[in-house]
């Protein structure tokens, strides 16, 4: 209430954030080094998405087998991603993410090598696909749960925001620039 002599109360609006998610690479140094790092690493993986794709189907020639080989690496995904979530809960997110990131490596290094030395045959990439799926399976959960820990609540928005776009831009990127190793480079 209001009267002679008495001020209305007017709450305070806070400060308005800026609308610009990329302030928070330039306020978090941690999580500057995280988001190109991610970004980067995504790229290299829808790189190796579409040249294992490209690889299956110059293996078989059907489309079946290039399905199925994109299936088995979502499969440990879907039946283990709640079980993984867990698991990080307890664990140390960082240290995860090192392993999952090393089993990656190890995981493309293998499959570069049999694709070299004209080893690699249907049932090689169906075994490498389920191991990147399980390794992605922990992966994507920790990954995912650094961010509070890199920006913390205030700038929790903007950097799921960052994160989303770093994973479109790579997804648009990663095949382009696997297909253009591709055709000049060949598929290993």
């Amino acid at each position: 209430m209001t009267g002679p002599g008495r001020a209305a109360s007017v709450p305070l609006a806070a400060p308005a954030a800026s609308a610009n998610p990329f302030r928070i690479l330039r306020r978090h140094r941690s999580y500057r080094i995280f988001w190109i790092g991610q970004t980067l690493s995504l790229v290299g993986s829808w790189m190796q998405t579409m040249a294992v794709g490209w690889l299956a189907l110059d293996l078989s020639n059907s489309a079946f087998i290039v399905g199925l080989v994109a299936s088995i690496g979502a499969l440990p995904i879907v039946l283990f991603g709640m079980h993984a979530g867990a698991l990080v809960d307890r664990g140390n997110r960082f240290r995860i993410v090192q392993a999952t990131q090393a089993v990656f490596l190890v995981q493309a290094g293998v499959l570069w090598l049999v694709t070299l030395s004209g080893q690699v045959t249907i049932a090689i990439l169906l075994i490498l696909q389920f191991v990147q799926g399980l390794a992605s399976a922990v992966e994507i959960p920790a990954r995912q749960s650094m961010v509070i820990q890199l920006v913390g609540r205030d700038d929790l928005q903007p950097a799921i925001a960052l994160n989303s776009s770093g994973f479109n831009l790579a997804r648009v990127v990663g095949p382009a620039i696997g297909g253009a190793v591709i055709g000049s480079l060949g598929i290993a």
